[in-house]
């Protein structure tokens, strides 16, 4: 057990070491104004909401988003806020088929399939909120019989039972948003923590979730950060899906860039 824990801690001191270099990285790619935003941004797009208005705005942000991506919804916010009365539940939900004509023709994502499940899925909101009571009530009395070690897997099957257009990575994309941290892995982070030896391949999301938990608590920041950082590192830095490993700061102790000095970026 002892040697267990000393790997542990040591494998952590480890990884901090890497944070910094990443970090570094992405202030050479950046420039630190630029990274402190981008930071910023992904932190406060998972901060986890403060009324039903704010948790239904990003039900209807991930629906918007599935097949475009986020940048294409943040682009179109303020059109959208404007659209959907601010995503006041009870006011999408009367949205008729009149309006849901002139939305098509509004400078928002026109997709009606999408549009349609909002306005529906607003009914649904408003239907399972009894008087004086929030949909996020509902939302914390399961997740507090449920295990978020496993990525929250009560809370996933209650959102694809309350809601439509929500298969399983959209439910867990929408709990990430809601300030449910091992609900789903950044698939750059996983890639990037994999390829410096830092986890195992093997390593589910919620296990790695944990892991970056383990850095944020060490180093004192916010877990969402620490997952920018290395987002940023995975997105436009040298570890991207067809690595850049000779640009890289940390090629001389990653074990991939070693593989590829050894037989070449083909393999």
């Amino acid at each position: 057990m002892k040697n267990r824990k000393n790997g542990a801690r040591s494998a952590v001191r480890k990884a901090i070491v890497h944070l910094q270099m990443i970090e570094r990285s992405n202030t050479a790619v950046l420039g630190g104004d630029e990274l402190g935003a981008r930071i910023r941004r992904y932190v406060a797009a998972h901060e986890a909401p403060s009324d039903d208005r704010a948790a239904f705005a990003k039900l209807c942000h991930v629906i918007f988003a599935q097949g475009l991506g986020f940048d294409v919804v943040e682009k179109h916010r303020d059109a959208l806020d404007d659209a959907f009365c601010r995503f006041a539940p009870e006011a999408v939900a009367r949205i008729d088929e009149a309006r849901v004509g002139k939305l098509l023709h509004e400078p928002i994502i026109r997709n009606r399939a999408k549009i349609e499940a909002c306005i529906q899925n607003a009914r649904n909101w408003q239907a399972l909120v009894t008087t004086g009571n929030s949909y996020l009530g509902r939302i914390a009395n399961t997740g507090a019989q449920d295990d978020a070690s496993t990525g929250w897997p009560k809370l996933v099957a209650l959102l694809q039972e309350d809601f439509c257009r929500l298969g399983e990575p959209t439910a867990r994309l929408l709990l990430k948003r809601w300030g449910f941290f091992t609900a789903v892995a950044h698939v750059g982070v996983q890639r990037t923590v994999t390829r410096l030896g830092l986890v195992d391949a093997e390593i589910d999301g919620p296990g790695l979730q944990r892991f970056v938990g383990t850095l944020a608590e060490a180093t004192s920041n916010d877990p969402y950060a620490i997952e920018a950082a290395i987002a940023i590192f995975a997105g436009v830095g040298p570890c991207r899906p067809e690595p850049h490993c000779s640009e890289c700061m940390l090629n001389e102790d990653c074990p991939t860039a070693k593989l590829h000095v050894a037989t070449g970026p083909e393999h």
